[in-house]
């Protein structure tokens, strides 16, 4: 596995592949199974695959968020290693940034007006602005990207949509208690962590009863729920799958979306209901 920091490298070492197609997942690091489900999917379609481990400033809307998010650059080295990954680039700020730190603006369809859009506001344009500037460096084929944060995801698509790039989606990796894998995960105590069964304990209910109850008495149900857990509720959402806009009944395509924070720890989760193929 190659180690490269500087994108002028990493250019170099891409443009000697000949007739290689090139599957890109970008992270954050603190890897787990979950980054690993991404590139198993990139390694099963592509010839050569490349993982970024790059913080983004952009996307944090406060200091201490983006100082308490978890990193151990060594760990997640080795962990690629034994996980068949052939490139990892880790730039600094200025290889991405040029010396200027901030969000470019896009357009993005709306899709961030609500859920995440409206609790971190310009959380996606820091998202779009760091995926744009690695998609133009690497210049992948294809890109691996998680269905946990679904909202990002269907962002990333809307933007990427006039690229020759392929975005394929990767289902929640879960644990045996269904919790969905994040990196964000480390920071909780153990009894927090067990107590976060309740995220996806949630989404099921409201998927095995969206039959039964209205969206409205559904997230009613739900907020009672965590009224007696440590976590607090922040929203409940049932979202259309091509606007990410909140729905008032269901329909064949939407998806159940929820965040909840705990001391200080905030995590998001999503089921999707008859959704149709994404990729």
């Amino acid at each position: 596995m190659k180690i490269i920091k500087k994108k002028s490298k990493l250019k170099v070492a891409l443009n000697s592949l000949s007739n290689q197609t090139i599957g890109f997942v970008p992270t954050m690091g603190a890897l787990h199974d979950g980054h690993i489900s991404l590139i198993k999917a990139s390694n099963s379609r592509c010839d050569i695959t490349v993982c970024s481990i790059y913080i983004n400033p952009t996307q944090f809307n406060s200091q201490k968020d983006l100082s308490n998010y978890p990193s151990n650059l060594k760990k997640d080295i080795e962990f690629l290693k034994k996980n068949q990954c052939d490139i990892v680039f880790t730039p600094n700020d200025f290889e991405l940034y040029d010396g200027n730190v901030k969000s470019c603006e896009f357009n993005l369809n709306k899709l961030d007006k609500y859920m995440e859009g409206k609790y971190r506001p310009g959380h996606f344009q820091g998202v779009a602005t760091v995926v744009t500037k690695l998609f133009e460096i690497i210049k992948p084929n294809f890109a691996f990207f998680g269905e946990k944060d679904l909202q990002q995801l269907m962002i990333i698509k809307h933007i990427s949509n006039e690229s020759d790039i392929k975005i394929f989606s990767v289902p929640t990796f879960r644990d045996k208690n269904g919790i969905a894998l994040s990196s964000r995960n480390n920071n909780l105590t153990k009894d927090s962590y067990r107590s976060a069964t309740i995220i996806f304990k949630s989404l099921c209910y409201c998927r095995d009863n969206i039959n039964k109850y209205d969206i409205v008495t559904l997230k009613n149900k739900v907020k009672k729920l965590f009224e007696r857990s440590k976590f607090n509720l922040e929203y409940l959402e049932f979202v259309s799958m091509e606007t990410m806009h909140p729905i008032d009944f269901s329909c064949h395509n939407f998806a159940i979306c929820i965040a909840a924070t705990v001391e200080n720890i905030r995590l998001i989760d999503n089921i999707i209901i008859n959704a149709k193929e994404t990729n």
